[in-house]
């Protein structure tokens, strides 16, 4: 039972001072915290923090007499420690140890080589804006004061990555583009020679954010970038620089294989970043890829060329009224399923902020099937509305030249926007060659048959 009583008298010290005892750990010393309330007579009220006096007094029964706040004084204002801490000091007493300076100190910032290599690319996730690789970052300082720490005879020293920072300073390098939670360490390396030089090589699991440009999807290339910096340093400490001439730099010759995408070009440097107090030397690490555009257009385009075929098929039906209902039925099913690709296809890859080729290709598609649609029913309005079943006919034999000759124009045009420029401009042009050529047909076919019958009528009263 001693136990739960040492527990429920803990529990109703915490709720009443906000004081917690910690005789295991340090004697008589006390853990303090601020609570909002305290009790008093079975009522909540505001209180201040006060401290509680613990008192190792013998009850006879192996407890320890507690004075509760309500019952002891408050603890004046003099008694209170009011001590002011320093940084370094701060820094002390958060980590239980003095953090090594910088070789440096006071002087020139220190110099740190760096270098990255991508492994392995795993995804792209283009509508999360992320990617995901296995990436090694290496790199390198001078310290003379780690050559102690190698024995005699002997050039290298391996060093336990989490040595105290009271035994040998280390920059902190961090990633800075990773997604939340998107770095899990692999490995951990860190070498120091009887010359005064520190290597740490850090292999992780990545997932950055990167932003991505789908204007030319599925033709485009992208830029993956990696950020890394001092998590601890400024700018006038710790100063970023490339390793040049070095087999750990880059993407690995099967970084890629299996993936879709290529390897266009690597580059790293560094560069300096004010904003504002925040004053960084940061290095950089960017890989070019180009997309393997077979596949996607296939999954973009193939879908959507069947359904305008099947558009088209509608003037090949045959012009009667039990057709009417077949010929409207397919043109009403292409469109719904074209919306259906469409939309598929947007879930995939999200829209840009301006206009893309895979806008220009989709908007192009679905206005010739709705024009294909409009113009199916116009013919039907020609041959079962007006009467006029020879020129509904004449009209049904052009469309099958006619309305292919403007698909497959416009359908080049489109292709032909694949390098990304002008898209707006290209789309405009489709849209006029597609509306003003179905509308000026319709016009020109209405004026055919209103002289058709003004000469039936002329025939007629002669």
């Amino acid at each position: 039972m001693q136990p739960a009583m040492q527990l429920a008298r803990m529990a109703l010290l915490v709720l009443s001072s906000g004081t917690l005892p910690l005789p295991a750990l340090a004697g008589q010393a006390t853990l303090q915290f601020a609570p909002r309330f305290a009790l008093r007579a079975g009522r909540r009220h505001p209180t201040s923090t006060s401290t509680l006096v613990d008192k190792d007094t013998d009850d006879g029964h192996g407890q320890s007499a507690l004075e509760f706040p309500w019952i002891s004084r408050r603890q004046s204002e003099d008694q209170t420690d009011t001590r002011s801490l320093s940084v370094a000091q701060l820094a002390t007493e958060v980590s239980g140890h003095h953090s090594l300076p910088r070789p440096n100190d006071g002087g020139a910032p220190d110099i740190v080589e760096f270098t990255m290599l991508c492994r392995t690319f795993m995804s792209m996730d283009v509508t999360k804006g992320t990617f995901s690789m296995d990436l090694v970052i290496t790199s390198r300082w001078k310290d003379p004061r780690v050559a102690p720490m190698v024995d005699d005879g002997n050039e290298f020293a391996n060093v336990p990555i989490d040595v105290p920072k009271s035994k040998m300073w280390n920059p902190d390098i961090v990633v800075t583009s990773r997604d939340f939670d998107g770095v899990e360490i692999l490995s951990n390396f860190l070498q120091v020679s009887k010359h005064g030089t520190v290597l740490q090589v850090t292999r992780m699991l990545y997932t950055g954010k990167n932003m991505f440009d789908v204007t030319k999807y599925p033709f485009d290339m992208q830029t993956l970038t990696v950020l890394i910096t001092s998590a601890s340093a400024m700018l006038d400490e710790v100063k970023l620089v490339v390793i040049s001439n070095t087999s750990t730099a880059g993407v690995r010759p099967i970084a890629f294989d299996d993936k879709p995408f290529l390897v266009y070009n690597t580059s790293q440097w560094e560069f300096e970043e004010i904003s504002g107090p925040l004053r960084k030397s940061r290095g950089r690490f960017d890989i070019v890829v180009q997309r393997k555009w077979g596949a996607p257009l296939k999954s973009l385009s193939y879908p959507q060329i069947l359904l305008l075929f099947e558009a088209y098929s509608v003037f090949f039906l045959p012009l009667a009224q039990f057709s009417v209902m077949p010929r409207v039925a397919t043109s009403l099913i292409c469109f719904l399923a074209l919306m259906s690709v469409q939309s598929a296809q947007a879930a995939v890859v999200p829209p840009p902020a301006g206009a893309s080729w895979m806008d220009l290709f989709n908007g192009t598609i679905m206005q010739l099937v709705i024009a294909a649609l409009i113009l199916n029913v116009f013919i039907h309005a020609i041959a079962f509305n007006w009467k006029d079943e020879d020129l509904a006919q004449t009209v049904n034999l052009e469309m099958r030249y006619g309305w292919a000759m403007v698909s497959v124009v416009t359908v080049v045009v489109s292709a032909m926007a694949s390098y990304g420029v002008g898209l707006r401009e290209l789309s405009l042009v489709n849209q006029a060659g597609i509306w003003v050529s179905s509308f000026g047909y319709m016009y020109w076919t209405t004026q055919r048959h209103t002289e058709k019958v003004q000469k039936q009528q002329q025939q007629q009263q002669q």
